[in-house]
């Protein structure tokens, strides 16, 4: 039974009556033309768009988007459509396989034909890169529908192309979804029915679209996976925004060099050249103007470009902007997809080498992911962006930005985002228990090798303690744990970590356990999931929340004798508890924290208590 969920509007959209409803404003709007308005189909095209057919005020559903695919399928060899995995609501996500000869992974990577993968529908209702798609397809099986021929991009590639990732969120299809959004009149929405957002899952993979990207990437090993979507935020005078998410401080930085020198100047001449303004990617530090700056955006392991960079795979991510109109919107897309495919088909040989670099490197010190130094004199750099005002909100004390749609050229900071949230030494390895198979399927599933080990050991390791591990809950955005009305970010409760004790000790190893060595090319990123310290470990994320609760127990008439022997025979025991109890009023409160302290100075204490129970092997 299929179940279709319809927004009713709340009543005060209902005015007078119910005969007008009240209409979202957004900031003005220039007129724009540009050449690439040649690339729409003519009206009477074979497998023209349903974007194409509306003028850009629609874009097509689910199920036509899957028949149009499949029509275009029967009618052209260079395509093949196959189902790629089941979203959380076990429906179908669908891959096309692109290329004018062989659609098998062996094969093309003999041929040495680039492969380039380009994911649309992430957040389904930023669907601006499936419609561009769409027509670049077309105009790629040679069906003269607009004034180009894209034929030739296939010379030298092979396209995988997820038309839509997120099916569940986007069969959630329609008018009441992004607000803040120039069209089309009705999209999807951006969580899956787990309720996960896709685009922070690609570090725990906890959503099974995502472990079926990281299938896909495993099996056809890219040369670059570009993520298209649709920004949220301000205003100002860029179409597409576009970059990699790190430079030379970043995982992958010889990567980065090679997108920066050769990819992404390829693409933003060619946007130029047909009208568009390509930009960075732009995010306001106060997420709301500029006036604090922009944010330098370097993802964590979290998203979809940051797992790319921590897997040394050429990450691309795209967001067109939501103020500028659909119709611009696509045909800018189109732009840079078009490019990219051939910038990289041109310089797929350089882009190869950079990758082998990075996955050669091993890091001495691992930066578990970025933030921003707020401390650093920040550069500033020339940005095209619109003018604002600042005015009162109907809602008490919240001044809010209002756009006037008039050019604004004035320089604004850039706030890099290149500061390590944190840092680790990498060890020879990691000694994970039995009981943590769920996790060690997750290493596997981003291609990690683990193996296991078939009989008990003894080894010298080091073991962590985190006295200070705490639950926390709320959003964590790009690194930062915040607080949120919602103690749940992305179906988990997030943890904090604090200070980290360690000692070296000899320990059993029991058979079962799992050996994950970062000397492969995936090590950082071993680290970087396994190292409690980590913004996108396991652990921050909540998979191993049993540590923090103590089993330990001793009835107050057993216990309270032997404390007294415990403080008449150690003054310095004795001094230590009255200088908690002076510092910490809340223990000093409870009877219950005290004696839970005083059985935790004995040897009847859980010594797994608060124990990491992920060992490095140094």
């Amino acid at each position: 039974m299929k179940v279709h969920d319809h927004k009713q509007p709340h009543p005060a959209f209902q005015i007078e009556g119910g005969t007008r409803n009240i209409k979202v404003t957004l900031p003005p709007v220039p007129d724009w033309s540009g050449k690439s308005e040649r690339l729409i189909a003519k009206p009477d095209a074979a497998f023209i768009t349903r974007a194409e057919r509306s003028d850009f005020s629609e874009t097509s559903d689910y199920d036509e988007t899957i028949a149009w695919l499949s029509e275009l399928e029967k009618s052209w060899s260079g395509l093949r459509l196959e189902t790629m995995g089941k979203t959380a609501g076990q429906r179908d996500i669908k891959l096309a396989i692109v290329g004018h000869d062989t659609q098998d992974p062996e094969v093309v990577r003999a041929s040495g034909k680039a492969v380039i993968l380009i994911q649309a529908g992430i957040h389904p209702g930023e669907i601006d890169g499936k419609d561009a798609m769409l027509m670049l397809l077309r105009d790629m099986a040679l069906v003269n529908a607009s004034s180009d021929s894209r034929a030739s991009l296939l010379d030298d590639a092979v396209i995988l192309f997820i038309p839509i990732l997120n099916v569940d969120g986007y069969c959630r299809f329609q008018s009441f979804n992004r607000i803040n959004q120039r069209g089309p009149d009705r999209v999807g929405w951006s969580t899956n029915d787990a309720n996960l957002n896709l685009n922070r899952d690609f570090g725990k993979l906890d959503a099974p679209e995502t472990r079926a990207v990281m299938d896909l990437i495993n099996t056809w090993r890219p040369d670059i996976y570009i993520d298209t979507h649709v920004t949220d935020g301000a205003d100002y005078q860029y179409d597409v925004t576009f970059g990699h998410t790190s430079g030379p401080h970043g995982w992958s930085p010889a990567i980065a060099r090679c997108l920066e020198d050769l990819i992404i100047p390829h693409a933003e001449k060619n946007l130029t050249d047909e009208g568009h303004i390509p930009g960075p990617l732009t995010l306001a530090v106060n997420d709301r103007d500029f006036m604090d700056g922009r944010i330098g955006f370097t993802a964590n392991a979290r998203f979809s470009t940051g797992m790319a960079d921590s897997h040394h795979i050429p990450g691309i991510l795209v967001e067109n902007h939501s103020l500028k109109p659909f119709r611009q919107r696509v045909l800018g897309m189109y732009v840079l997809l078009a490019s990219l495919i051939e910038a990289v088909a041109n310089d797929k040989d350089s882009l190869r080498s950079a990758i082998a670099a990075d996955r050669d490197r091993r890091w001495d010190d691992v930066p578990l992911g970025w933030t921003m130094d707020m401390n650093e004199t920040p550069l500033t750099e020339s940005f095209r962006g619109v003018r604002s005002e600042t005015v009162a909100s109907v809602m008490a004390n919240d001044p809010i930005p209002q756009w006037t749609g008039e050019p604004d050229e004035s320089p604004v900071a850039v706030v890099a985002m290149n500061k390590p949230a944190a840092t680790a030494r990498r060890p020879g390895a990691y000694i994970l228990p039995p009981h943590l198979s769920d996790i060690a399927l997750r290493l596997k599933s981003h291609g990690i090798k683990v193996s296991q080990s078939v009989e008990d050991r003894v080894e010298q390791v080091t073991v962590m303690h985190l006295p200070d591990a705490a639950v926390v809950g709320g959003r964590a955005e790009f690194g930062i744990v915040g607080t949120s009305a919602s103690q749940v970010s992305e179906g988990r409760v997030r943890v904090t970590v604090g200070e980290i004790m360690s000692n070296t000790a000899e320990v059993t190893i029991p058979a079962g356990s799992y050996h994950v060595s970062t000397d492969q090319p995936l090590g950082t990123l071993a680290t970087i999931l396994l190292e409690p310290e980590s913004p996108d470990s396991f652990f921050q994320w909540g998979f191993m929340l049993g540590i923090l609760e103590n089993t330990a127990y001793c009835e107050p008439y057993v216990l309270d004798p032997l404390v007294k022997e415990m403080l008449d025979s150690s003054p310095h025991l004795a001094k230590t508890y009255e200088e908690k109890l002076e510092s910490d009023a809340q223990f000093a409160e409870s009877p219950a924290q005290q004696r839970t302290w005083f059985l935790q100075q004995t040897p009847y204490a859980d010594e797994r208590y608060r124990r990491y129970p992920i060992f490095r092997l140094e």
